[in-house]
């Protein structure tokens, strides 16, 4: 978790071709290019893995728009520690 949030990247490359994959969802507005695929897939990965990516990627933002539209309070374990405490 402390990868993703830091922007890191993973030493796996399977983990690190689907924060990748995600990332291009994402950043590209879900409108990912045929080597953004293919980059999945080459890491052993097949497009039913794509679809999944993608689904978990728009629940996470329904879930979050949802969550800023409804000022909901965020659970104490959940909430983003600062650097200096972690």
């Amino acid at each position: 978790m402390e990868t993703l949030r830091n922007g890191g990247s993973f030493s796996d490359a399977k983990l690190e071709a689907v924060r990748r994959f995600a990332a291009a969802i994402a950043s590209k507005r879900t409108q990912v290019s045929d080597s953004d695929v293919h980059a999945l897939t080459a890491a052993g990965y097949d497009r039913r893995a794509a679809v999944a990516i993608a689904l978990a990627a728009g629940a996470k933002t329904l879930v979050n728009a949802v969550a800023h539209l409804s000022h909901v309070e965020i659970d104490e374990g959940f909430q983003v520690k600062p650097a200096a405490s972690r």
